[in-house]
């Protein structure tokens, strides 16, 4: 079982999350992002806009050395490198991802499947919002919130206890198929995920955002051994 020490910056966007929006392969390409603004490469941490006390670091000490409390990944063009535990060593990971243009901007995360050992086991797209709220002197993303694309609104009819499962909305959003049990749904096309995007951040109470913090520097890392997605 692969334990992650960090998510990435939807924060929400966890495989198998409740109520959140899948497809089986990606749907936005490199031409859905053509000429919009890039993320900036190099360190990012996520934080939220309201609500917790904010992690307090030294962001000049080498990445290892960071408290548990900042969630970071190191960006890059095209893939996001996170740091996993498989349970005998650390490894790096690799996540595909396209930031697609539009209003708002659309991340769509490409995940490893479940599976034992992570490897040759198929993917998994998901999609949240990216709404920028800063930019480096080059134009590129260097701040932004987010919030996930959701199946519908939230069901918060108040079941007996042990009475489960029930699904995670009563009323999906056109174009998505809700999962046998109830707790996800699948996007078939783009303009499905499009909807869904927009909808949902009537719904967002979490106030999550990701900032870029720093490029990266040869300390930063213990050594680990990389794989990609195949």
């Amino acid at each position: 079982m692969w334990k992650f020490r960090w998510v990435w910056l939807s924060a929400l966007l966890v495989l198998g999350g409740c109520n959140t929006v899948y497809s089986e392969k990606p749907l936005f390409t490199a031409e859905d992002a053509a000429g919009a603004p890039p993320l900036k490469p190099g360190l990012w941490m996520t934080y939220q806009l309201e609500g917790d006390e904010p992690c307090r670091f030294d962001s000049n000490r080498p990445v290892r050395k960071w408290p548990d409390c900042v969630s970071w990944v190191l960006v890059r063009e095209g893939d996001v490198l996170q740091f996993g535990d498989n349970g005998k060593e650390r490894v790096w990971i690799s996540h595909a991802y396209i930031l697609a243009a539009g209003q708002p901007r659309i991340l769509q995360m490409t995940w490893l499947s479940s599976g034992a050992d992570h490897e040759g086991s198929g993917t998994n797209s998901q999609f949240s919002a990216v709404v920028p709220i800063g930019h480096d002197e080059s134009g590129r993303i260097s701040d932004y919130r987010t919030w996930e694309a959701q199946c519908g609104p939230p069901n918060t009819t108040q079941y007996p206890p042990d009475s489960g499962p029930h699904p995670t909305t009563l009323a999906p959003l056109p174009g998505l198929v809700m999962n046998e049990d109830g707790n996800s749904c699948e996007a078939k096309d783009r303009e499905a995920v499009r909807r869904s995007v927009a909808a949902t951040e009537a719904w967002d109470t979490n106030r999550n955002a990701a900032r870029w913090v720093r490029e990266p520097r040869p300390d930063d890392f213990a050594r680990g051994r990389r794989r990609k997605l195949r």
